[in-house]
């Protein structure tokens, strides 16, 4: 099932942003970035 949904979402969920045509392992460091900043913002509320 992973190996279906995983090229589809960039080409379906990010077609018409920077992460089109991005690579899986782009798109994941860059979703792990931003975690890693709500998860600051949120211990200084």
């Amino acid at each position: 099932m992973a190996d279906v949904l995983i090229p589809a979402f960039p080409q379906n969920c990010l077609a018409k942003t920077y992460f089109a045509k991005a690579t899986v392992g782009t798109i994941r460091l860059n979703f792990l970035k931003l975690g890693a900043r709500i998860t600051l913002s949120v211990r200084r509320i």
